[in-house]
């Protein structure tokens, strides 16, 4: 019974650091992706990029997700054929999918700050206890708000005090709300069980 947990409990150990291992690699990969595009967008000052905060993002670079072929799906805003050729020409296209996207990382990360705000500011507000979740979803090109209650009176109501933006998918919140910290050592949810944040 003890050998049993314990291998369950490396088993577990051995999945949840897989895991991290994956995420670690995408975020690095998607991050040299997007070094790349910025470096094209103004090859003409040859910039290395260390960090990006939002506004570092090109105009066009809509956001980038790893497929389940494993290739790195670009999302390029506005007219793409020319930022596209320029991209290939510079880092190929060996591994890389080029898309269309109506909306830029910068325009979908300011979304979600403001919604941040809002709550942050708001707290009290029938509106801001409404939303349960809200994310960037890489692989539409558009940010969710899953609402507890998500009808057209809460949607109009949200689009009147928050933000009011085309690229927000509105859902209904399915799942029951839980309020995390991702301080170092709090427990969180994964499909597989309970984990600790390293």
């Amino acid at each position: 019974s003890a050998v049993v947990g314990s291998l369950l409990f490396h088993c577990f150990f051995l999945q949840c650091l897989a895991v991290r291992c994956f995420l670690f690699e995408v975020h690095r990969l998607k991050n040299m992706m997007i070094r790349l595009i910025r470096k094209t967008a103004e090859w003409s000052k040859v910039t290395i990029i260390f960090s990006l905060s939002t506004s570092d993002y090109p105009d066009y670079y809509g956001g980038s997700y790893i497929n389940g072929d494993g290739k790195l799906v670009v999302f390029l805003k506005g007219e793409i054929e020319s930022t596209k050729a320029t991209l290939i020409r510079l880092i190929g296209e060996n591994d890389v999918i080029y898309t269309q996207g109506n909306y830029s990382y910068t325009e979908l990360n300011n979304v979600l700050t403001k919604i941040t705000s809002f709550i942050s500011s708001n707290k009290d507000s029938q509106i801001a206890k409404n939303i349960r979740y809200y994310y960037l979803n890489d692989f539409e090109n558009c940010v969710v708000v899953e609402l507890d209650k998500s009808n057209e009176m809460e949607i109009k109501e949200f689009k009147s005090e928050v933000v009011n933006f085309s690229g927000i998918v509105f859902k209904q919140c399915t799942r029951e709300f839980q309020n995390h910290s991702l301080s170092p050592g709090s427990s969180i949810g994964t499909p597989k069980g309970t984990a600790s944040m390293g």
